[in-house]
């Protein structure tokens, strides 16, 4: 069996998993002895997610229609009934976080776990992961550790042949695709599997990669398939990136911030397949994190709204900055293979990433 324990940020876009990403994750579990485990922490954390998303949607709705009502002659009740609506729609889901997964068959969701309070403190006493230590000196990191006892509780009722796979982009657990030491020595300690059957990776798309190859999925032709998209998505740094259109064959679904000058991207070696369709062409679904980099004026530095944006150093004019635009892209290609599926080549691809 593989055990897929997602930590609540392996949702972070997509709570009511109706994206494409999380579709296909749930159509892979239909497929092999696949189980996905959920503490109850990460559930409450992503009702609590969405609930907050629905109230700021809320906000932003009853600020957008208050400035149409002061620019223009519309009925302050056709206006609030509309608002009402709407809302009452969003209220309606905003207790359905992951409802999707938590009704599969291959879904469970743990109990508490049984961990001591005195356990709990002592950890954060002796700062070990995966508390972090805040500004102040003080640990933070309750709900983390909670997560990571219910996952040891997880791997205890597994047996020396089965897999398990730690979903979570939390430094608090792992950094550079490995588990922190004590955390190791916590799962070797536990015996139940082999500390090398435990996997660490940072989203849902890398899991389904570990599904794949448990349970034998992935063929020669959707392994040529892959290498294809591979070669093409990590040769998007060689692309002019300047203006929108690019004159290359990527199609950008999505746009950068305003004023970014002396462009240049960074492919993140990292990505996850969503999905490898049938037929020829093919269509497969992918991910990948994009790294632009390049000279912003302050001044639109300030006006931008994005917090992906960041300030990673100065240039020698004291009125610009250098910047990072990090983002999580969503490729969408078709891609063709020749007969005996030794070779494949991209036909048409996309690029998207939420405004």
């Amino acid at each position: 069996m593989l055990l897929i324990f997602p930590d609540t940020n392996a949702f972070f876009s997509d709570y009511l998993m109706r994206g494409d990403a999380s579709r296909a994750f749930l159509g892979l579990l239909s497929r092999g002895s696949v189980m996905v485990s959920l503490s109850p922490v990460v559930v409450g954390e992503a009702n609590r997610h969405l609930r907050e998303n629905v109230d700021k949607l809320v906000r932003e709705l009853r600020g957008s229609l208050a400035n149409v009502r002061r620019s223009f002659s519309i009925d302050e009740d056709l206006t609030d009934r509309l608002t009402e609506s709407i809302q009452s729609e969003l209220s309606g889901q905003s207790a359905d976080a992951l409802r999707p997964l938590l009704e599969h068959d291959a879904c469970v969701v743990l109990d508490w776990s049984t961990v001591r309070a005195e356990e709990l403190v002592q950890r954060e006493l002796d700062r070990r992961k995966p508390n972090l230590e805040a500004g102040s000196g003080q640990s933070i990191g309750l709900r983390d550790t909670v997560i990571w006892h219910n996952f040891l509780e997880a791997l205890a009722r597994l047996d020396g042949e089965d897999l398990a796979v730690f979903v979570s982009n939390d430094k608090a657990f792992a950094e550079g695709g490995t588990f922190h030491e004590n955390l190791t020595d916590e799962i070797v300690r536990l015996g139940s599997i082999p500390s090398d059957s435990v996997k660490v990776v940072a989203t849902l798309g890398e899991a389904m990669q570990e599904v794949r190859r448990f349970a034998k999925l992935i063929s020669d032709r959707e392994e040529t398939l892959i290498d294809a998209l591979v070669d093409w998505v990590y040769g998007l740094d060689a692309f002019d990136w300047e203006g929108f259109p690019t004159r290359n064959d990527a199609l950008m679904d999505s746009t950068l911030p305003e004023g970014l000058k002396d462009i240049e991207l960074t492919v993140v070696p990292k990505l996850s397949v969503y999905e490898v369709g049938e037929g020829n062409p093919a269509n497969c679904i992918a991910a990948n994190e994009l790294v632009f980099r390049a000279r912003m004026s302050t001044f639109d530095f300030v006006e931008a709204t994005d917090d992906r944006l960041t300030i990673v150093g100065q240039t020698p004019n004291p009125d610009e900055l250098t910047v990072e635009f990090r983002v999580e892209a969503e490729v969408q290609a078709e891609i063709e293979t020749e007969p005996g599926a030794r070779y494949a080549r991209v036909l048409s691809a996309s690029v998207s990433w939420d405004a």
